[in-house]
């Protein structure tokens, strides 16, 4: 059994880099009342992308790969070519 996403991919054909950024940019709330700082103290500003965590902790998204390291405590790797 196919999963469904790619029996669609398969007979519509692959998104282009377009189609995903507005695709993703539908499924994020957008918000007017942000929050100026992450964490890390890198400003936030209108537009810019940010998560929230469980423990209610702001992360800049071009620091998400700091954040997941030095908090969660996740190992980085690069794979081969």
């Amino acid at each position: 059994m196919e999963h469904p996403q790619i029996t669609h991919a398969m007979a519509t054909g692959y998104a282009t880099q377009e189609e995903v950024e507005r695709e993703v940019a539908n499924d994020i709330e957008h918000v007017e009342d942000h929050p100026v700082e992450d964490m890390f103290g890198t400003e936030i500003d209108p537009g810019d992308g940010y998560f929230i965590d469980g423990n209610g902790l702001v992360i800049y998204a071009g620091n998400a790969e700091d954040y997941l390291i030095e908090v969660v405590g996740c190992e980085a790797f690069i794979a081969k070519k």
